[in-house]
């Protein structure tokens, strides 16, 4: 039997970490790399005035890029 996946494909818009910083304060969508090399994907929140990332109360230096996040799924 042959598996389907039923996730939607959502283009994402990446910019550079430190080369472009986000417009604002709040939640973004980073790309970081853990010790072991492996990339991943969190939602992490910009701290626009002090220029950096936090998660609770520490700041994050192992991001490579960020995006905004996509528009969430509303109900007619």
């Amino acid at each position: 039997m042959k598996r389907r996946s039923f996730k939607k494909t959502v283009k994402v818009q990446w910019n550079a970490w430190p080369e472009k910083q986000p417009p604002y304060g709040g939640f973004f969508l980073i790309t970081s790399v853990d010790p072991y090399g492996v990339h991943k994907i969190e939602m992490l929140r910009y701290e626009y005035f002090l220029h950096s990332w936090y998660y609770g109360l520490k700041e994050r230096k192992n991001i490579t890029a960020w995006a905004e996040l996509p528009e969430p799924y509303i109900t007619d």
